[in-house]
């Protein structure tokens, strides 16, 4: 079985938006059709060799199965390795979990492996140069190293969990792999060049490739769907960092902007416009830079632009570009993981609600979630507003206890009373409650 991308030009399955998709179906309730999907790949495990010269074939590796497959990139690996691993712990299925272990610890020994690899012309102890989207270029790109660092980081999290004897190795792997590649990186934005920006700074040019550079990728509409903004989403830098700041600043500031032309190519030099990517909305890193720094304006114009212009608001169709609808399904899968995460949000051993949750779903009828999985368990919420009372109503997850589980209140402007599961507490301007 697979999910193929689109049924007019992208007959085929593409891996990597997948796993964001199949995170989508989890939580809406569709665990099912979760292992259904991922099934595949672990049968199909070992059988493809890298879209790497620098990479053989190893046991772990996972690929597109060869029937489904159209482009290969090197980060499908990592991404249904972080899907399958989050799966994993979101669901409590004793049975994916037993099926499943030996898979994600091959494919966490094959990351541990490709990071050991050697040549000449690139940076050692990161990944090495590999085909990383539809381009074909073979570079040693930010992307590619976002999402092997998550998804070892995830997986290495998951083993943890069932006591598996290599977790410890894979975690303090994950973790040299962060420091290295965040000391490679800063090095490499330091020595970029500068441009100005509209208030007459200058500030340097952060990069999505820093080896074997085919000097296309900057210029590319590729250079913001897998450029450097995914590293937040890779859990390698921080939104709030300097290099993150200017990678954003590029694309909402940036002299591309001057020669923007909305309704024209999609392959022009891209932009944020309206917080959402000008080329694949899907790709729109930006938005989880906005949701960990609480920049409430765009993270909730970024959100709905995923709905609104990443997908047709009259049938419904998920679009690749903001000019051109193609038949597919790509979009759902972030705005979907993006209105989960602004809701609800595991956070180490902790479990945050209601942090970033756009203030419209609370009025009218308000919004009412049930058994949503999450690391712990399953957990309903709901929340309305009524005139000067904020109503939420929740379950917590009873699998595992969180260490804190926090209740975050939105900033109403007139919200004289909370009533938590139907307990009234006179509001005097708490912005968290620590539930019990």
């Amino acid at each position: 079985y697979g999910v193929p991308s689109s049924s007019y030009c992208y007959e085929a399955v593409w891996s990597t938006p997948l796993a964001m998709q199949l995170y989508g179906l989890d939580f809406l309730g569709f665990e099912k059709e979760v292992e259904k999907y991922l099934e595949p790949y672990r049968t199909y495990q070992g059988t493809k060799k890298p879209p790497s010269p620098y990479l053989e074939k190893h046991p772990g590796y996972i690929a597109t199965p060869p029937q489904l497959s159209a482009i290969d990139w090197i980060t499908d690996h990592a991404a249904i390795l972080w899907i399958a691993s989050e799966h994993a712990m979101l669901s409590g299925n004793k049975d994916f979990i037993k099926k499943w272990t030996e898979p994600i610890v091959q494919a966490c020994r094959f990351i541990c492996s490709a990071l050991s690899t050697k040549g000449n012309g690139f940076y050692e102890g990161i990944l090495p140069p590999a085909i990383s989207n539809d381009s074909g270029w073979c570079v040693q790109s930010v992307w590619n190293n976002a999402w092997y660092h998550k998804a070892l980081k995830t997986a290495a999290m998951f083993l943890m969990g069932v006591n598996h004897p290599e977790a410890e190795y894979f975690s303090k792997k994950t973790e040299e792999y962060r420091r290295l590649f965040r000391k490679i990186f800063t090095d490499v934005v330091k020595k970029s060049k500068k441009w100005k920006t509209p208030d007459g700074s200058y500030v340097p040019f952060v990069p999505p490739v820093f080896s074997i550079d085919t000097t296309q990728e900057a210029s590319h509409a590729f250079n913001l769907d897998t450029g450097a903004m995914v590293l937040v989403f890779g859990e390698i830098f921080d939104a709030d960092e300097p290099e993150m700041k200017t990678a954003v600043r590029w694309f909402r500031e940036g002299p591309q902007w001057r020669i923007y032309r909305r309704f024209s190519s999609e392959w022009q030099p891209a932009v944020l416009d309206n917080e959402i990517s000008s080329c694949e909305p899907c790709y729109s890193w930006n938005i989880f830079h906005s949701l960990q720094l609480e920049d409430r304006e765009k993270f909730t114009k970024g959100l709905y632009g995923l709905f609104a212009a990443g997908a047709s608001r009259q049938n419904f169709v998920s679009c690749e570009t903001r000019n051109g609808v193609s038949g597919n399904c790509i979009s759902y899968g972030t705005a979907l993981m993006l209105t989960r995460l602004c809701t609800i949000e595991e956070k180490q051993k902790q479990l945050h609600l209601l942090r970033m949750t756009p203030l419209a779903f609370f009025e009218n009828e308000g919004f009412i979630w049930k058994d949503v999985p999450t690391y712990f368990g399953s957990i309903s919420i709901s929340g309305k507003r009524r005139k000067n009372s904020l109503f939420i109503d929740y379950k917590l997850p009873d699998r595992i206890k969180p260490d804190r589980s926090i209740i975050h209140i939105p900033p109403f402007s007139n919200i004289e009373f909370i009533v938590l599961n139907n307990k009234r507490l006179k509001y005097s301007g708490e912005k968290f409650f620590v539930l019990k």
